[in-house]
């Protein structure tokens, strides 16, 4: 018996047993190569612009509201005995109800 070894063939058994297989280390990716930094171009000289005078901006006049683009409709809507009215630009009868 030898210690930290393969292990013993069973009683009886002349065939020496395979020693376990090792797995292999995981490769090691490779890292990138680095870049060199770009040479700075040296920015060239700023020359002075001539003083130029702002425009006055226009400002859109607001048009004026018309009441009378905006007309207001009443309707009446009837369900049984019950009457509701209903008024706006596009009034429309509630569920079940209808124009009358």
């Amino acid at each position: 018996i030898v210690l930290g070894g393969p292990p013993n063939p069973p009683c009886g058994a002349n065939a020496v047993q395979p020693a376990p297989a090792v797995q292999p280390a995981p490769a090691v990716q490779p890292t990138p190569a680095v870049q060199p930094a770009p040479a700075v171009q040296p920015a060239p000289a700023v020359q002075p612009t001539p003083a130029v005078q702002p425009t006055p901006a226009v400002q859109p006049t607001p048009a004026p509201i018309n009441k009378t683009e905006v007309k207001k409709i009443t309707i009446t809507c009837t369900k049984g005995k019950v009457t509701k009215k209903v008024s706006g630009a596009a009034p429309k009868c509630p569920a079940g109800y209808k124009k009358k």
